[in-house]
């Protein structure tokens, strides 16, 4: 039951303290490859945007903005757009 019922997506973004050119990196990605999990080093967090590999930077403000005005927006039949 708990499979029909679930949230999951297939997806996670985890945010290390590491250094992608670290031992204790190599570490990790030997560990994942050797359990056959796909896990690429996408970007870095901190400061006030989101920035993904070479794509433009987006402040984080407008991301919580969106994140919390769709659904709002949403139940008043308001188009909402991508």
């Amino acid at each position: 039951i708990p499979v029909w019922f679930g949230e999951d997506q297939g997806r996670y973004l985890l945010t290390l303290s590491i250094d992608p050119q670290s031992k204790e990196w190599d570490a990790i990605r030997e560990k994942q490859s050797k359990l056959g999990i796909f896990a690429p080093w996408i970007g870095s967090t901190g400061g006030n945007d989101l920035k993904l590999g070479e794509a433009r930077a987006i402040p984080v403000s407008e991301l919580t903005a969106a994140h919390e005005s769709w659904f709002p927006r949403f139940m008043a039949n308001e188009v909402v757009d991508p």
